[in-house]
Parts: structure tokens; sequence; C-alpha cells
């Protein structure tokens, strides 16, 4: 990976006052553009929306953190699903574009690096597998979706990475993934409360929280607001500040809350999962003995009675998942090398697969699946090794805070996604991404290079692969 020029974390490039001048321009087009459509349209509500939208954008264009952090919120909150007069505004694509075309102008213009990384290559590698596989499987209009799906993906994930190439910058996108995180929150408490966004639960008593966007599901919602539970922890216990520690505390208290109130079994167990991994990483065995309390704890004051209840032989939904994990080894076994392709599961079996790991596998075949797991695998790699490499180091209490909450935030997903379809969640790649760049700025610190891929990392993923196969065909025997 060649060095990257360090930059203030105040200012993308240079000359700043050309890309502020052309922003200016970009900003009166918007307005213009904006109040014109407005008037077309004869509603107020889409001014204002479109408005905002093109303030974001030009926003955006000059400073693609900007860009990227109104991406996080438009992706997760979904205005135009909150509010019917945004739809058709596509707000997501359009901050994500915005901020692909701000760091374009930030290359051209200040001829600034381009940061390669093994990690980039790998994603690169599993959205092109991805493709080919899909081409040579899938019929419109599946085909187009997926594809395009790949290419959102891989170009989030390289943007991400290239912009959060500081301490700084990483460290800022973490706070505003908590920050729209619990607005998620909030806006699934909100939905409650009106009676929107509600699932009921089986016993007909109650109801199970949901979101919109992705998170329509409780278990989708459970299984991202779990991921933002360890930066909440971070904050609370690592914060600058006295505010800061506050609001890490009243994040937690948001996110544990509405966790709870999707009633996920899932979301459960990747929460505890979480929990042990961060408080490990923190304190040791100490930590490791202190996370399993807390997960005690939790489930006692909680008191799960799905789970506590929960009849794995006669359970509806486990056996329903089982039988989706079933119906994916049959698909790798009926092509190892392509799989069914990128959103074809559900062409060749009534429901999806309940498990992000086989949904990769049975979608895009073994190599396909070895690439996506490498991203993950590369990730913790270069996080073991700044890990050694800032023993002793004075910038170690404050580089390694926000590096072990994003890894147990993955620890968390990677529990979650054992019994969820969510290969292609795009705020996953965005944390892996956040992941990565912490990881780089850590090694950077020590004066360390980044691991290369090599025999040994190709080693490592395939004992790891063969490792989550045989553990799930373990999980399919016992649970039958």
């Amino acid at each position: 990976m060649e060095p990257v020029e360090s930059l203030p974390p105040d200012s993308f490039g240079r000359p700043a006052e050309g890309r502020w001048t052309l922003a200016a321009l970009l900003l009166a087009l918007a307005v213009g553009g904006a109040i014109a459509y407005g008037m077309l349209a004869g509603a107020p509500e889409r001014t204002a929306g479109a408005l905002v939208a093109g303030v974001a954008i030009v926003l955006a264009t000059a400073q693609p953190v900007l860009g990227l952090a109104w991406f996080i919120a438009f992706n997760l909150l979904r205005p135009e699903e909150v509010f019917p007069h945004l739809a058709g505004l596509r707000l997501t694509l359009l901050a994500g574009a915005a901020a692909l075309f701000g760091w374009f102008l930030s290359v051209t213009l200040r001829r600034r690096r381009v940061l390669r990384s093994p990690g980039l290559l790998l994603m690169a590698g599993f959205a092109a597998w991805g493709m080919l596989a899909t081409t040579l499987k899938a019929n419109e209009p599946t085909l187009s979706e997926a594809l395009l799906m790949l290419l959102k993906l891989a170009a989030l994930y390289g943007l991400a990475l290239q912009v959060f190439d500081t301490e700084a910058r990483a460290r800022q996108i973490v706070a505003w993934l908590l920050l729209f995180s619990v607005g998620l929150a909030l806006l699934a408490q909100w939905g409650a409360a009106a009676g929107w966004w509600t699932y009921a639960l089986e016993t007909g008593e109650g109801f199970r929280a949901a979101a919109v966007g992705n998170f329509g599901d409780p278990n989708d919602l459970a299984l991202i607001l779990v991921m933002a539970v360890p930066l909440a922890l971070s904050t609370l216990l690592d914060g600058r500040d006295f505010l800061a520690r506050i609001g890490g505390a009243l994040a937690l208290a948001v996110l544990l809350v509405t966790i709870q109130t999707t009633h996920s079994r899932g979301g459960e167990l990747a929460l505890g999962t979480a929990l042990v991994a961060y408080f490990a990483r923190r304190w040791g065995r100490r930590g490791l003995l202190l996370g399993g309390a807390a997960l005690l704890v939790g489930l006692l004051l909680l008191r799960p009675e799905r789970l506590l209840a929960l009849d794995l032989a006669r359970d509806p939904s486990t056996q329903g998942r089982i039988d989706a994990w079933i119906a994916a080894f049959w698909m790798v076994r009926q092509d190892p090398l392509f799989g069914v392709g990128v959103l074809q599961f559900l062409e060749h079996h009534w429901q999806t697969a309940h498990n992000s790991y086989l949904l990769t596998l049975a979608e895009t075949g073994i190599p396909g699946s070895l690439l996506w797991l490498g991203i993950f695998l590369y990730a913790a790699t270069a996080t073991q090794q700044a890990r050694a490499a800032l023993r002793d180091h004075p910038r170690a209490r404050t580089l390694l805070p926000p590096l072990n909450a994003i890894e147990a935030a993955i620890v968390g997903f990677a529990v979650g996604g054992f019994f969820l379809s969510r290969a292609y969640l795009a705020a996953l790649y965005l944390y892996l991404a956040v992941w990565t760049a912490l990881a780089h700025a850590a090694l950077a610190a020590a004066g360390a290079k980044p691991p290369p891929l090599d025999g040994r990392f190709a080693r490592r993923l395939i004992y790891a692969t063969g490792s989550l196969l045989l553990a799930v065909t373990m999980a399919v025997e016992m649970l039958r």
C-alpha cells in the first residue's frame, strides 16, 4: 500500500478555494432547480425536500466526508418513506453519488494519491465474481438489479476507505454511525407509539418494534442497532469530555431498550456476543467475565420469554431456517464455482437463506464466498497486527478504543448474520471500511505496514471458511 499524505481533519484537499467556488455554483443551480421542481410539482413539501437535498449534495461535493454522513442518515432513516411527499427524490443515491464526485474532484484537482488496500482488492474481487456469476445464471429484471447492487456496494466500500484515510475522519464517521443508529431507534419507538412499523408477537400479546427500509423487519432492526451498541459503550467509557460520556450513556440506553422491544432472539444473541467481545478486548480476562455476567443479567432482567420457552425441535421458524440451509447446500452442490447468482436464491427456494454466509456461498459459489469472508478476515488480521505494533505505544490509548468498538460491532453482525440474510446490507460495508481504515491508521501511527495477501492469509481464509461450514453443518444436524 502506498503511503498517503496526511491531511488536516477539517479539510479534504487543496486548493479549497476552487472547490468551494464550484460548490457555490452548484448550490445556486440546486436551489434554483429545487424551486422550479417544487413549482412544477405543486407541493411545498417536495420543494422543501428538494432544497434540503440540494444543499446536502453541494456539501457532499465539497466535503466527501459529509456526503457519506448524509448517505448514512438517508440509508438508515429513509425520510422518503417517513414523509411520502419526498418519495422519488432518491436521496440515498444522490448523497452517495455526490460524495463520489467530490472525492473524484479531490483526486483530479489536487492530484491526490489513491489509497491502495488489500481490502479494496478483496471487495472488488467479490463484486466482480458476483457480477460474473449473476450474468451467467440470472435473467432480467433481477440481473440488472443484482449488478447495480454489487456495483453500489463496491463503490461504497472503496469510497469509504478512500475518504476515511486518517484517524480523525475515521473517528468522525464512527460518531455519525452512532448518531444515526440512535435516530433509527427513536424512529422505531415513535412508529411503535403511533402504531406503525410493528409486528405482532406470536402470542398475540404486545408488539415487535420495526422501522423503515431495510429495517422494516424487527430482526434486521435489532441487528443494525446491536452493531451500534459497542460504539455507544466506547463513547461512554472513552469519551473525551463529560458531555460526550453523557451522550454515550443516553445512546446506549436508547439502543438497548429498542433492541429489547424487537423481541429478536438472534438480536439478543448477537448483543450478548458483541458485549463479551468488547469487554474482552478492553479488559482481557476480567472483561470476558464482565461481559458474560452482563449477558446473564440482561437475560434475567429483560426476560425474553420467547427465548426461554423456545422448543427448537417444534419451532416452525427454526425448522424453516434449517430447510433453507439445506437448500443452500443443495445449490452449492449443483454449481460450486458460480452458485445460482446474486439475488437468485428465492428463484430456487420459497424463502431466503436466513444465513448471510450460506447466502453468499449459494449465490456466488465457493470463490465468491472466500472473497466475501476475506474482507472480514483482512480487517481482523490488520487489527491484530495493529494491536501488536501499538503495544506500549503512546498513542495506543487513543487509537485502540474505536478499533475495539468497531471490531465488536462486526462480531455482533457475525453472530446475527448467522440467522439473517444480510450479506448485501450497505451499512455492513461502511462498518467494514471504517474497521479497515482504523486498522490502517493504527499501523501507520506505529510505523508498520498493512498485512499482505500472501499464502499465510490464504491458508487462514480457507481454514476459517471450512470451520464456518462445519459449524453450519453441525447446527443443521443438531436441529433437524
